[in-house]
């Protein structure tokens, strides 16, 4: 049985967040997370820090930055890349797109000696013309939520590997994230990650199991901070991991040049589940929360979970004039 485990997290925090929020997520989560996972070179696992939040870190604690490029050096930890301010794609210009791009590529070569190879798409919003518009970057893959590939017809024994996209002859590979192991990290007991991974290679063989979710849950959300570090869910989570022989810990790039993509794939404009219910506008959002609730009531979510969708993450433009104006505003002065 091989079962890859590809562990990712994303940390930001806003530009212009009140210092006092930066300081606490970064005490509190950002740097006692990475202390931890220092003490485990075995643990292999990737990280993307978004722009705003490394600016604040290398002002305040340029530590932070030294022990990640020596996790980098020792090939425990894989850079992401992406936009440096965390900018929605689908709604920035393309020369925007490359100037954010070529600040964090910039950044990472200067800090960390590596040119990431992944990006983080902000709010894992996905547009079709994405491969294309990073394409000069020689950015190689990203990570979405599995319901993306769930909306373009593929089961649920589909997702366990990375696809092919392209877009005018520039590919892009794109990894599932596991929606099991984005609501049980850090939520469950560490038994019940493993446990999961079995059922599921045995129901369909070899599999790749990618975890990329937001890093605040380990100690910035509510009640997490007790639960991750003082009750030391973090601690038992990776030493369970490890002590299990059939799991192989793999960096995404490292993953594409060992396994072939599982087939070829074309993804519709898209987020996450919860974001497109709230891109809707309230009475339509109320509306799909009750067909929702009845299905998981009739228990047949699983069943119609690949077909239940709300609106595009564009559709904020719409449902707050302010964010449009903000939007157009940008356009203008980026054209002058």
């Amino acid at each position: 049985m091989d079962c890859n485990f590809i562990f990712c997290l994303h940390n930001h925090q806003p530009v212009g967040n009140f210092d006092h929020v930066f300081e606490w997520a970064y005490k509190d989560c950002y740097r006692k997370t990475l202390d931890l996972l220092y003490q485990y070179p075995e643990f292999k696992f990737a990280i993307h820090n978004t722009g705003s939040l490394l600016e604040w870190i290398e002002h305040h604690d340029p530590s932070y930055c030294d022990m990640l490029a020596h996790m980098v050096q020792r090939g425990q930890v894989e850079i992401i890349g992406g936009g440096f301010y965390e900018p929605i794609f689908s709604i920035i210009s393309e020369d925007d797109i490359h100037g954010h791009i070529s600040l964090m590529q910039s950044f990472c070569k200067k800090r960390f000696d590596v040119e990431p190879v992944g990006f983080w798409t902000a709010e894992r919003v996905w547009d079709p013309d994405i491969p294309q518009l990073v394409y000069d970057f020689k950015l190689q893959y990203t990570l979405l939520d599995d319901i993306h590939f769930r909306y373009a017809g593929i089961p649920e024994s589909g997702l366990y590997g990375y696809y092919i996209t392209e877009r005018l002859l520039r590919p892009l590979r794109v990894f599932p994230i596991d929606k099991f192991l984005r609501y049980s990290i850090p939520f469950k007991l560490p038994h019940e990650t493993i446990d999961y991974f079995k059922r599921q290679c045995d129901k369909y063989g070899n599999c790749a199991f990618v975890y990329g979710d937001d890093g605040e849950k380990f100690g910035v959300w509510p009640h997490t901070y007790q639960w991750v570090f003082e009750e030391k869910w973090l601690q038992n989570f990776i030493e369970t991991i490890l002590k299990e022989n059939f799991i192989k810990l793999v960096h995404p790039k490292d993953y594409i040049k060992e396994h072939p993509p599982i087939d070829r794939v074309y993804l519709t404009q898209g987020s996450y589940y919860e974001m497109s219910e709230w891109a809707l506008p309230a009475e339509s959002a109320a509306e799909l929360v009750r067909i929702h609730n009845e299905i998981k009531s009739a228990g047949r979510e699983a069943e119609f979970y690949p077909f239940l969708k709300g609106g595009v993450w564009n559709n904020f433009l719409n449902k707050y004039p302010e964010s449009n104006a903000i939007n157009k505003q940008h356009s203008i002065f980026h054209g002058k």
